[in-house]
């Protein structure tokens, strides 16, 4: 991947964002991989965050995010070569904008849902970048409501109908929290886990988003997940999520040490 680091705005005025996007489009290139990992780096730049959301043109704003969430929804993560393992990546810079956020926030794209499923992914990286991009949309008290919203109701668990009977599938609260819960299959990868700690502790920090937590009975998970886990930053956020839970009664206040949006660099040494 080329090194970003001192040359970024140098590199964006080359018109390389719109010359990655254009990469990511073509059936036929042989380079998506290195393209997305060259957006990673390059979004770590507003104006170049700005340039791939494309605030430039009303029409046109938010055309390369919807596009990159649809790759990420589409591209089986079990391909050898998977072109697309760092485009959550992008997305968590992007929405360290408040207008990133607010064009995947929208109520009809479903981001929600299509980053929580990537959190079942076999793919590390996918998992860390979906992770990453959740907590970046549960920043502010109006994107919360849409996240909860989009997370759906935790008391209604869908049936499918499959040949020779039903199966029960998972509600998006159930996999959201399933990293903490410390249940089977457990998440090996600390990262994950801190990022959907520190997501779920900016859902609670917010009376609809403790209410729905409440009904996906998230406290008796998280306090069984609590006792096998070992690292600091998990524990942490999870201890000042046990706080809301504790408190709701008397009316929690809202927390002045939530945590700062989330950024990627995948800077090649």
């Amino acid at each position: 991947c080329l090194k970003t680091k001192h040359k970024p705005k140098k590199i964006a005025e080359c018109g390389a964002v719109e010359r990655c996007m254009d990469m990511l489009r073509d059936g036929d290139c042989e380079h998506k991989h290195l393209a997305t990992m060259l957006l990673v780096n390059l979004t770590q730049v507003e104006s170049c965050a700005e340039g791939v959301l494309r605030l430039d043109n009303e029409k046109l704003k938010g055309v390369h995010a919807v596009f990159l969430l649809r790759r990420i929804a589409s591209t089986p993560p079990e391909e050898l070569h998977d072109p697309f393992e760092h485009a959550a990546d992008v997305l968590t810079n992007l929405t360290r904008l408040e207008a990133g956020r607010a064009v995947l926030a929208d109520r009809h794209l479903a981001a929600v849902s299509v980053l929580v499923e990537q959190l079942e992914s076999g793919s590390a990286t996918r998992r860390r970048g979906a992770a990453a991009c959740l907590k970046n949309l549960c920043m502010e008290e109006d994107s919360v409501t849409i996240v909860v919203h989009q997370l759906g109701d935790p008391h209604h668990i869908e049936t499918e109908t499959r040949e020779g009977g039903g199966t029960l599938k998972e509600t998006l609260w159930e996999k959201l929290l399933q990293p903490l819960s410390g249940k089977v299959p457990k998440e090996h990868d600390a990262q994950v886990r801190a990022l959907v700690a520190e997501t779920v502790l900016c859902i609670a920090s917010y009376d609809r988003g403790r209410k729905a937590l409440w009904k996906a009975n998230a406290p008796e998970l998280l306090r069984k997940g609590y006792e096998y886990e070992e690292d600091p930053a998990v524990c942490s956020a999870m201890e000042q999520t046990a706080e809301f839970f504790i408190t709701t009664a008397e009316g929690a206040q809202e927390s002045s040490v939530l945590p700062s949006a989330q950024g990627v660099n995948n800077e090649s040494e």
